[in-house]
C-alpha cells in the first residue's frame, strides 16, 4: 500500500516476490517495485492518468519490475484507489507471471510447429468441429474443395450415399 508515493504496507509475497528480508527494508521506500528502467517512462504517464481519475475503478497493466538481485520479470499489475488509515492510498498487487508467458511461449511455438504441419501433409486435413461443421482445412484441401470452413460435408457433397456415409460416420464419432 502506497500513500504520498511511499510503501506504508506490504505482505511477505511481496517481499518474496522481491527478494526483500523483512518489512523494515521497504517501509518508507518509494521506488519499491524498482520499476525496470526500460519502462519508466510508460508507467510514469500511466500514472498521470490514474491519479486524475480516482473513481475507485482498479488500473490493470503488465510491466517489468526488477527483483533485489537485478533480475527483471513480468508482472501484471492492479491497482486502486483506498483508504488506509484515514488517509488516500494506493493498493498495487502484483502477480508475477513469469511462468505464464513461459507457458503461452511453450503453446505458440507448439502451435506453429501442429500448423507446420498439417500444411505440409500432401494430403486433404480438415477438423470438424462439434457441429459436424469444418474448423480447419489445410491448403492441399483448400485447393481440392475451396474454403469449406463453416460449411458441414452434407454441404459440399453431391452424392447422397456419400452425404449418407459422412452423416452416419459423424453421428458416431459425436456419440463418442
Amino acid at each position: 500500500i502506497l500513500q504520498d508515493n511511499k510503501v506504508v504496507f506490504a505482505n511477505n509475497a511481496f517481499l518474496k516476490m522481491f527478494g526483500y528480508k523483512s518489512m523494515d527494508e521497504v517501509i518508507g521506500m518509494e521506488d519499491v517495485a524498482r520499476i525496470a528502467e526500460s519502462e519508466k517512462e510508460r508507467l510514469a504517464r500511466m500514472a498521470q492518468g490514474l491519479v486524475a481519475e480516482k473513481d475507485g475503478t482498479p488500473a490493470h497493466f503488465t510491466t517489468k519490475l526488477t527483483r533485489t538481485d537485478g533480475e527483471e520479470f513480468p508482472v501484471e499489475i492492479f491497482v486502486k484507489f483506498i483508504h488506509y488509515k484515514g488517509k488516500p492510498a494506493l493498493q498495487v498487487i502484483g502477480l508475477d507471471i513469469t511462468e505464464r508467458i513461459r507457458a503461452e511461449d511453450e503453446l505458440r511455438a507448439s502451435q506453429a510447429q501442429l500448423f507446420t504441419a498439417i500444411e505440409s501433409m500432401p494430403f486433404d486435413f480438415f477438423i470438424l468441429d462439434s457441429e459436424g461443421k469444418y474448423s480447419l482445412q489445410n491448403s492441399f484441401c483448400r485447393k481440392s474443395w475451396g474454403d469449406i470452413i463453416g460449411l458441414s460435408p452434407r454441404d459440399i457433397e453431391v452424392n447422397e450415399e456419400v452425404r449418407n456415409v459422412w452423416d452416419e460416420n459423424n453421428r458416431r464419432a459425436f456419440a463418442g
